[in-house]
Order: structure tokens, then sequence, then C-alpha cells
């Protein structure tokens, strides 16, 4: 999964543009990840080289005209487009040892900057979950947004990270009109 300040990118560039409850929304794109089982929150499938969500299954199985599930499969688009071409490029397996869990450490408090996230503002809205997710995973994400380490990244650019994020807010934001148009 791309971090935590990547699925609220996502979710902030995304509220503006559609008809969604936002704050709704936003807890949606961190919600698959605050589950224990990921196999059945992410909805696995086998990609190209990565497991990635099953996007069919997640629709059929989520109600898309709730704001909170519309962001839960943005979370799972982010994610499929991260696993089955983002990190494509790489010729090894990138989490065996967890190199990249750094690099989003390294990452994220440039991210936040760069798409000036209020973190203050996500954290309010991020208090209230479903009993049944895993609360200090919530709390591990919400820090991520505070992460203020410095240092080189060992496998994220910079750039081209960043560029993907705008480049997927736009894609997603076509599936979803696409996803609107036939239900």
């Amino acid at each position: 999964m791309p971090s935590m300040s990547s699925h609220m990118v996502i979710a902030l560039k995304l509220c503006d543009k559609l008809n969604v409850d936002k704050k709704e929304f936003i807890k949606g794109n961190l919600l698959p990840d605050l589950y224990d089982d990921k196999n059945k929150s992410h909805f696995k499938v086998k990609g190209k080289k990565y497991d990635i969500p099953d996007i069919e299954k997640a629709i059929n199985s989520l109600d898309i005209n709730d704001s909170l599930y519309l962001g839960y499969i943005s979370h799972l688009l982010l994610d499929k487009y991260y696993f089955d071409e983002y990190l494509l490029k790489y010729d090894r397996d990138l989490f065996i040892d967890n190199k990249i869990y750094k690099d989003y450490d390294v990452i994220n408090k440039k991210i936040v900057n760069y798409f000036n996230i209020d973190s203050d503002y996500l954290k309010s809205i991020l208090k209230d979950f479903p009993s049944d997710i895993n609360k200090k995973r919530l709390k591990n994400n919400i820090k991520c947004l505070e992460l203020d380490i410095d240092g080189k990244t060992n496998i994220l650019a910079e750039k081209d990270f960043i560029k993907f994020l705008e480049e997927s807010s736009e894609r997603i934001e076509k599936d979803f009109i696409c996803l609107k148009s036939s239900y």
C-alpha cells in the first residue's frame, strides 16, 4: 500500500471534485488499512507481481452511493494502480527488506507540504471510526502525517512519486465518472 499521506492526497483532491460528504469520503480513504485482515478488507487477488484489490468485487460488496464506501473504493483503486503499475518498474520485491517503509517515513512530510495538507483538520476527521477497526493502526497512521524525517529515499523518487499521485487522482476521478454512469 502507498503511504497514508498518499491516500489523504487522493481523498482531498477528489472530495472537492465529487459530490460526496467530505469527512466520510476522507475516512473511507483510510478505512481499508485499519482492519486486521488485509486480504479481506482489500478484496485481494493476484496481480502482475503483487496482490491487488479486486475492484469489481469491492464495488459489488459496498454501497457506492455512501461517501464512506466511495472513499474506500478510492483507496483500493490507488492501491491497485500503485502495485500493478507504479511498482512494476522496479525489478525486485520492494517489501522483502522493508526499505520502502523507510521511504514512506521520509517522503510523508514532503507529500504533506507539497500538497498543503492540513494534518490538524485530517486528525479531527479521523477520530470517529467503526468499532471493529484496529485503533492502534489508526493512531500510527495519523502519526505518519506528522513525521518529519530528513534524509534520502532508498527507492521512491520524490518527484516521480508526486507525479504518480497527481496522475492517479485524475485517473480515479475518471474511474468514478464511469462507475456512476454504469450504476
